[in-house]
């Protein structure tokens, strides 16, 4: 033993241990007789080593301590024998006591294992005191965990309390989705319990395996985004072994364009994910509201759109909302509220709104309302459509069914009279691109309706009024709407393609005219006029909770005057009228004045078109399908 100046603890102490002294030199070496063995012990720091060579220099009264460049670094090791420190361990190649000072410097140490991170000190040193008390580290790096070693923190100040536990601080670099890098505090590290996703692991274990975990806090002012365009703010909870942050906290969307935008967005994700989706429909601001985004009817009947901001009156009603996750797309620069099965190409039902800032335009993809519907009419749609914030000009194409309780004859009429003439004269398809119609029939149909319907496309022409919840009385499959800003109306651009009316399949393009908005109380306004032929004309007007009916069959005029329900109609019910050809006129006239800009009358006899392609129905029906 090598006694220590005023301790009744021994400075060194040794057990199968070669001791040689050269008294020329005043010095003694000492060496462990068994190579890897802890031969050396220093009872004073409570510490023992396997290093494999000691020198005592009796003039300096230091004892320094190296390895050999070809010994093992694992048969060169310090650990405690406190047992409050749990045998803490570590490698080292090099070490010097300080019999005077009574210190034990340790050095050329890779780390120290403490729990699952790897501590690695300031200049790969430690400095140990009495007791085997570790002096605070500085300038420390933290690896967690020992396995996987998905964090690295830096400028750590760390105390080692023991094997299983330190605590203090760290700098980690946060690495967002596009590689910023941000420098965040991390503190409080702790155990806590792994969870365990098996429950026969559950079982069989004996104790909880357990992980260090680290907690930080960033500010508003810290301008920090945990992904591109959305800034954070609140705590992030490191877990050694999960590669990602978990964030409790608020998001920002970085909107430039919006003045004064400062709505920040709860936001709680616990998966390993680093891009950032929010649940849309479960998202709510910091002050606990519902967050708004989508088109809707301000109170004077004007469409507007929204993305993350607040509607102008909470009571506007909606035409279109999203639902799904809302993230930004770095790849085409939009934020985004979309069902992601839907974009990974997975399914064709759900929902899509995206917003382009920089050019202040949005997509959406989904169901839409142009009003609230009754029993007596309604209108079923939904649309893939573009707005622009800049000018609000909204186009749509769309699938529309409307349904009036109109004596079913009607409709039994003009269908057979539709498909004549599409037989006789040939009539341009009516269902559109046929990508985009299975888009919109997604949302109506459901997921496994819609792909047996592709399937079975792919074979022949499949009408679309052999699927129950599209036999509407007029199903319009490709309808190109266009929102007027100056009449507060959805107006038809170009022809109104027909799928079919009920069971019966028509699927034709044809010449007509489409307006839906809403009067100045609310209510419903709808008219669609649409002519496959001078002899083959219809004419449906809502308004003021009255349907004109008229037609170029006298057939269905006769039959709609003998059912008129005018005189026993209840307030309030629909009631359904006869027209004349001067009321048609007068709807064709002013709609062509307003959203075409065209003063010349139009003709209810003249050919709509001259030259009639036959559809590729008619082509495959004569080719034996």
């Amino acid at each position: 033993s090598v006694l220590t100046t005023g301790s009744d603890k021994p400075a060194l102490a040794g057990n199968d241990v070669r001791l040689k002294f050269n008294l020329g030199e005043n010095y003694a070496t000492i060496s462990p007789e068994i190579e890897g063995e802890a031969a050396i012990e220093f009872p004073y720091a409570q510490f023992k080593t396997s290093i494999p060579q000691a020198r005592w220099d009796l003039n300096t009264q230091k004892i320094v301590m190296t390895k050999a460049k070809d010994v093992p670094l694992e048969n060169s090791y310090f650990y405690t024998t406190r047992k409050d420190l749990d045998s803490l361990y570590f490698n080292a190649d090099k070490a010097e006591y300080d019999i005077k000072t009574q210190q034990l410097k340790v050095s050329g140490i890779p780390y120290i294992v403490v729990a699952d991170a790897k501590i690695t000190p300031e200049n790969n040193e430690v400095l140990i005191l009495e007791n085997a008390r570790i002096g605070t580290l500085k300038n420390t790096t933290i690896v967690m965990d020992t396995i996987n070693e998905y964090h690295r923190l830096t400028a750590g100040v760390v105390d080692i309390v023991s094997r299983k536990e330190f605590g203090g601080y760290a700098t980690y670099q946060y690495v967002n989705a596009v590689n910023d890098t941000f420098a965040i505090k991390m503190t409080d590290f702790h155990l806590e319990a792994i969870e365990e996703t098996s429950v026969r692991r559950r079982q069989t274990r004996s104790q909880a395996a357990l992980q260090t975990v680290a907690t930080g806090a960033v500010t508003e002012q810290d301008n920090i985004s945990i992904a591109p365009r959305i800034f954070y703010k609140g705590d992030m909870k490191m877990y050694a072994t999960r590669p990602a942050l978990q964030l409790k906290g608020h998001i920002k969307l970085d909107l430039k364009k919006i003045k004064n935008y400062d709505t920040w967005l709860r936001l709680e994700q616990s998966g390993d994910e680093k891009e950032v989706y929010l649940d849309f429909d479960k998202t709510l601001t910091e002050e606990g509201k519902k967050v708004d985004a989508g088109l809707h009817f301000g109170t004077d009947n004007n469409l507007y759109i929204t993305f993350v901001f607040d509607k102008k009156d909470p009571a506007d009603d909606d035409f279109f909302v999203p639902s799904g996750s809302l993230y930004y797309d770095k790849e085409t620069s939009e934020f985004k509220i979309e069902d992601r099965a839907k974009a990974a190409g997975e399914k064709k039902e759900g929902k899509v709104f995206a917003y382009n800032e920089d050019k202040q335009e949005v997509k959406f993809e989904g169901p839409v309302t142009f009003f609230k519907g009754t029993k007596a009419f309604n209108i079923t749609a939904t649309s893939l459509g573009s707005g622009s914030l800049v000018n609000n000009e909204i186009k749509l194409n769309t699938f529309l069914m409307a349904d009036m309780n109109v004596p079913a004859g009607v409709y039994d009429l003009m269908a057979r009279k539709l498909q004549e003439v599409i037989k006789n004269e040939g009539a341009d398809e009516g269902l559109g691109d046929p990508s985009d119609l299975l888009y919109k029939i997604a949302d109506l149909v459901g997921e496994r309706v819609v792909k047996d319907f592709e399937d079975r496309s792919v074979k022949g022409y499949i009408s679309l009024g052999t699927l129950p919840a599209l036999a509407k009385p007029l199903t319009f499959s490709n309808i190109d709407l266009k929102w007027s800003q100056e009449y507060k109306a959805f107006h038809s651009t170009g022809k109104l393609g027909l799928s079919n009316i009920l069971k019966y399949d028509i699927n034709g393009a044809f010449e007509g005219f489409m307006e839906i908005k809403k009067n100045e109380d609310g209510a419903p306004v709808f008219h669609v006029f649409f002519k496959a032929s001078p002899e083959a004309w219809y004419y449906f007007g809502i308004e003021d909770n009255q349907l004109m009916i008229h037609s170029s069959d006298q057939a269905v005029n006769d039959l709609v005057s003998k059912k008129t329900n005018v005189a026993k109609a209840k307030v309030g019910e629909l009631v359904f009228v006869p027209g004349t050809d001067e009321e048609v006129l007068s709807f064709i006239n002013k709609y062509r004045q307003n959203y075409l800009r065209i003063e010349v009358p139009y003709e209810l006899g003249a050919d709509p078109s001259a030259k009639k392609k036959p559809s590729k129905k008619k082509e495959e029906e004569d080719d034996g399908f």
